[in-house]
């Protein structure tokens, strides 16, 4: 049996591009060629593929992230400065210009992202998350709460919302909108996760990876 590595591939550094899956597979990357979970209940898991969508259903990007572990809010994912991200059909990629954190709370309509630079929280409204085959799946529904160093909270995207409201079923926009309101009141109070939890799980995940970005 292959042994399973965590943290450091040798000879692969942060940012290392791989044109199909069964590159990444053979370098021990990310072992799953169908996309997935990396790991076993024994074990733990290394690393989780997560693919992101637009509403209705159109995909936009696919990112490899490390599975952390998860509390009372959700799932922790990682990902570090320099990993790379792809656009589903491998027409473009980019590389993430900072590690973060990323919360993943089951059946809700919303996920946050952690970072060490602005914006510090930045809370993704979004179709209760889907695990299938093992990857994660999330529905961005284009509203955002972000909050800045100086405390400062907006709620982005709110042009792109409206322009597709529209289309959307009008339960779904109307649960998105509560949604946005009630999230961006918690997140002005730092109500947990979005105080000391968040920081926490991010200073620990910055520390493991040995980035300067903290």
């Amino acid at each position: 049996m292959t042994k399973r590595i965590f943290g450091d591939i040798q000879g692969y550094p942060e940012g290392t591009y791989f044109e199909a899956r069964l590159e990444a597979s053979r370098a021990g990357v990310h072992r799953p060629t169908q996309g997935g979970i990396s790991g076993s209940a024994a074990e733990g898991a290394d690393s989780i593929e997560v693919r992101g969508f637009k509403w209705p259903r159109r995909s936009t990007t696919v990112a490899v992230a490390h599975l952390l572990g998860e509390d009372a809010f959700g799932h922790w994912l990682g990902v570090t400065k320099g990993s790379r991200w792809w656009a589903a059909d491998r027409s473009m990629s980019g590389v993430f210009k900072t590690s973060f954190v990323k919360v993943v709370p089951n059946g809700t309509f919303w996920t946050a992202c952690f970072n060490p630079i602005d914006p510090v929280v930045d809370v993704d409204i979004v179709l209760p998350v889907q695990w299938v085959d093992g990857a994660l799946e999330e529905i961005d529904l284009e509203l955002d709460v972000v909050r800045y160093v100086n405390g400062s909270v907006y709620v982005r995207d709110q042009g792109e919302f409206d322009r597709v409201r529209a289309i959307m079923p009008d339960d779904i926009a109307t649960q998105a909108e509560k949604e946005c309101k009630r999230l961006r009141e918690l997140v002005e109070r730092g109500v947990e996760p979005f105080g000391d939890v968040g920081r926490a799980w991010l200073s620990r995940f910055l520390t493991e990876v040995d980035t300067p970005d903290l």
